[in-house]
């Protein structure tokens, strides 16, 4: 008897809170707007041909998780023009061989803050400032690509 169907649906029954992840929104942060990231249900799921542009501010609170995911078949794009404060997690992650998530800090500055993790498993392209300040942690996974032409920052904890 194969048993894995009904337990996923007896885990949504019990707790349907744990899988209502939301989509960051707008499609694009324009200059000047913010949007923060809380709890540990946000995402980006976008493709190259509409990808999520970020010209203003996220900030990822220490409680808050944001996803820039693909599955086993799809891509997912984050291009930042603006502000990440990242105090939470900021995950980069693909799900497959045939997958990819790029995220591409084209002039932006990501601050990696006391507390926060930026996780990557994609694509991490910073041509603008990464900013990896004490307390904090920055995880290149296997299968995963750095590069950058910008700044890179890293402070020792203190």
């Amino acid at each position: 008897m194969n048993w894995k169907p009904a337990l996923v649906i007896i885990c949504l029954l019990i707790a349907p809170e744990m899988v209502d992840a939301q989509q960051i929104s707008p499609v694009s942060n324009p200059t000047g707007s913010t949007i923060t990231v809380d709890t540990a249900d946000f995402y980006n799921w976008q493709t190259p041909i509409n990808p999520f542009l970020n010209s203003g501010t996220i900030n990822i609170t220490s409680a808050g998780t944001l996803s820039n995911q693909a599955d086993s078949v799809s891509f997912a794009e984050v291009l930042n023009s603006g502000t990440i404060n990242n105090s939470g997690i900021f995950d980069n992650a693909r799900f497959g061989p045939d997958s990819f998530a790029l995220f591409k800090n084209i002039t932006g500055q990501i601050n990696n803050q006391q507390g926060g993790q930026f996780q990557n498993a994609g694509s991490l392209i910073s041509n603008g400032t990464f900013i990896n300040n004490g307390g904090s942690t920055l995880i290149n996974s296997s299968g995963g690509t750095f590069a950058s032409s910008g700044t890179l920052t890293f402070h020792a904890d203190s």
